[in-house]
This record gives C-alpha cells, sequence and structure tokens, in this order.
C-alpha cells in the first residue's frame, strides 16, 4: 500500500507527464506551470511517493517537455533506466501471458485479458510506463475448474491451500478469483470470474461483458480484451472502490481516456445506470476532471447531470488527500460509509450491507475447522468474531495502552 502522505507536487508532476504525452511537441513551462514553481526540496521522499503510488516511470515523460535542467541529471538518468527496466520485465510478464492466453484458447475457453500489460499497451503504448506485477484473466465461472488446471500443468501453483472442498468453494465466491504463482520465477497469475469480491455486490452483466469482447493480434499471438467502454467502466469501478488512495488509478483512467478520442459516452452512462455504478463512475470521472482538467471526459453536461450532492460529498475527503492530506483506504472486510454511500440504489446497498456482515471468509475457516456437513455454522462464526469478538479485543488493546501510557507518564 502507497505511504499515507501525499505529495502535492506528485499530481502536479503526474499532470506535467500526461499533457506531455498527449502533445509531446508542445514544450511546458514549468515556472507558468498552474501559476506555480514546481520546486522539490526532499527528492528522496519524493521518488520513493512517486514508486508507491505507481507512477514513477511516469515522471521520466515530464524532462521532455520542462525547461533544460529542471529535473537534476542524475534523477533524469535514474529515471530513464528504471523505464527501460521495467520495460524488459513487464515484456517478459506480456511474453507469459500470451503463452498462457494461447493455452486458454486452445480448450476453448473464452477469455478476457484486463489490467497488466494489455491496459499499459492501450493506454500508455509503452509497456515501460506502467507498473504492475500479477496478470489478470477473467473467464466465466463454469470454466473455473478447466482454467485452473491449465496453470497447474503449466507450472504455476494454487495459492489457495488448507481448505475443504466447501470451504473452498465459498471463499471462490467471496472472492471472485483465485491466485497463482510459478516458482521458477515468481509470476503471479490472477484467474477471474467477478471483478470484484461478491461482498461488494456489483452485480455485472458477465454475459454481456463476453459477448462485447474484442480480440486482436498481438504479435503472432492473439488476445482478447474488453470492449473500450466496458473497460472505462472497470477502471472508474477498480479505483472508485478503494477511493483512489493510489494516484496510479487515475492516471490509468486519464491515459486510457486520451488513447480513445472515439468512446461512446452515451453508451457509457446507460451501461453504468444497468449496472448499478452510476455513482461510482461520475464519481471517478468527477476527480478525474478536478486533478486534470485536460483530460476529456466526453459530454460535460453529462457528467454534471450525474454528479449529484452524494458524488460531490464523497469526493471532497478524497481530492484533500490526494491534495496533501492522509491517504485513507476504505476497510476491505468491514462496513464502510463510503461502499455504502458509493451505492445509488437501496438494492445494492442493502446487499453490500447483508454480505459483508454474514460472508464468512478464510480467516474464519482457519479459526475453527467444521465438516462440511456444518458449513452453515461459519455464519454464526463470521457474526460472532467480526460483531463481538474483535470489538471487544480491540478495546481491550485500546484500554490497555492507553493505561499503560498513562502509567509510564506518571513515572
Amino acid at each position: 500500500m502507497p505511504s499515507n502522505e501525499v505529495q502535492p507536487d506528485l499530481l502536479a508532476f503526474v499532470n506535467l507527464a500526461i499533457e506531455q504525452k498527449n502533445t509531446p511537441s508542445v514544450a511546458v513551462s514549468t515556472a507558468d506551470y498552474d501559476g506555480k514553481v514546481l520546486a522539490i526540496s526532499d527528492w528522496t521522499t519524493f521518488i520513493e511517493d512517486a514508486f508507491e503510488h505507481g507512477v514513477l516511470a511516469l515522471l521520466a515523460l515530464v524532462p521532455k517537455g520542462c525547461t533544460p535542467g529542471f529535473f537534476p541529471q542524475d534523477i533524469e538518468d535514474a529515471l530513464n533506466q528504471f523505464v527501460i527496466s521495467q520495460r524488459l520485465d513487464n515484456q517478459r510478464r506480456c511474453d507469459d501471458l500470451l503463452i498462457l492466453l494461447d493455452a486458454l484458447y486452445q480448450e476453448k475457453i473464452p477469455v478476457i485479458s484486463f489490467k497488466g500489460p494489455w491496459l499499459s499497451h492501450v493506454a500508455y503504448g509503452d509497456m515501460g510506463l506502467r507498473s504492475f506485477w500479477d496478470l489478470d484473466i477473467l473467464i466465466q465461472r463454469e470454466h473455473r475448474d478447466v482454467a485452473s488446471a491449465i496453470l497447474l500443468s503449466q507450472g504455476f501453483v494454487c495459492c489457495t491451500t488448507g481448505l475443504n472442498r466447501r470451504q473452498l468453494d465459498s471463499f471462490w465466491d467471496f472472492c471472485g478469483q483465485d491466485v497463482f504463482q510459478r516458482e521458477s520465477d515468481h509470476v503471479v497469475v490472477e484467474l477471474h470470474w467477478a471483478l470484484t469480491a461478491s461482498t461488494l455486490a456489483f452485480d455485472f452483466d458477465y454475459k454481456g461483458l463476453f459477448q462485447r469482447k474484442l480480440s486482436e493480434e498481438w504479435g503472432s499471438k492473439r488476445i482478447s480484451h474488453l470492449a473500450p467502454e466496458d473497460e472505462l467502466l472497470y477502471l472508474c469501478l477498480h479505483g472508485s472502490k478503494e477511493a483512489w488512495y493510489k494516484i496510479k488509478w487515475l492516471a490509468d483512467l486519464a491515459f486510457f481516456i486520451q488513447a480513445h478520442p472515439h468512446l461512446n459516452w452515451p453508451i457509457i452512462w446507460q451501461r453504468a445506470k444497468e449496472n448499478g455504478t452510476l455513482r461510482v463512475t461520475a464519481l471517478a470521472l468527477y476527480i478525474l476532471q478536478q486533478l486534470f482538467p485536460a483530460v476529456p471526459v466526453g459530454d460535460l453536461e453529462l457528467l454534471k447531470k450525474h454528479t449529484d450532492k452524494q458524488v460531490i460529498r464523497l469526493a471532497k475527503p478524497i481530492l484533500n488527500q490526494l491534495l496533501g492530506g492522509t491517504v485513507i483506504p476504505p476497510p476491505d472486510f468491514r462496513l464502510s460509509i463510503y461502499r455504502f454511500r458509493l451505492r445509488e440504489r437501496w438494492i445494492d446497498k442493502t446487499g453490500y450491507v447483508w454480505r459483508t456482515c454474514i460472508t464468512p471468509r478464510e480467516l474464519h475457516f482457519n479459526l475453527i475447522k467444521l465438516p462440511e456437513l456444518l458449513f452453515p455454522a461459519y455464519y454464526l462464526v463470521k457474526i460472532c468474531h467480526d460483531g463481538l469478538a474483535l470489538p471487544i479485543w480491540k478495546l481491550y488493546k485500546h484500554v490497555f495502552k492507553k493505561s499503560g501510557s498513562s502509567s509510564t507518564s506518571n513515572h
């Protein structure tokens, strides 16, 4: 997870990188940019922050459009070397992805590649400009076992162990994915049959996603990917559900939109309404417009129409955090007011609360080992642990810590 502190200048630099990528022939005057001089007093902290937020490589775009000598020469040289190194590493992962996709295609398994190498290619146009680690593949649920067997045959090992079949099925339903790693080179593959955890209650039309998927040749291989409008909706969802605590996700959205000038915005808003992600999408595009105004976000009247008071309310703390406050991502396994307000339909709000409250996880399966016949008891284990035992334990630690601090100060 990125460091909690965000330097405001980092966003300004990413903005410069976006503008430079969009109009590489136009030099940007850093002294006059937004009426302020971008001066970094602590380059070490700045570079570490950029790395943690996944945008370090983008900084290499900035000197090309800035006044000479704006970046210290050693910093500029190191950034260029980082991009070269990342490009080589990402290309190797891309080759691994294409080989794996080919194996799945041979078994007639419909598959969609998203994020990872594909997003680097289609949004940034350069494997060296986007950081990623794992390879994300979306399949249909009914092909899960066959696809898993193919991964195992390719030398990958399933990272989920120690669960019986009933627990495993529940865990898979909760996560919507399974993680595999190849020990020989540590390549990680996330095999998805859902785009989010079930507790978030984002129930997509996966049949429609696969019907609309596109395919194209990539080198000597073939790759299938989401339709551009579907991919944009996913990028909005991916960042919004995490409250945009990582700047990389905003950069992904910005570069993707710039690389697709002919997006069908009415269709985007229509599908968002059908998926129950109108507020998710409006929040993403509103924040993008506020931070990176040069990025086109379609019909501004449509955006304004869907940017209701709740969107503004959700966006305000996120913008404050990104502009120099403390970045606090929403909790993954506990109810979050932010995620509750993120939904515009009451059926989705209710689904989020209900599923989050009752869905057991791997933690609960490991607390007590029950036979498969008694699996329903895990719902009770989950409620008692998360709703009773855990709050009592946290209260005890808080009181004990406070008591300890008071005793120390008295001495």
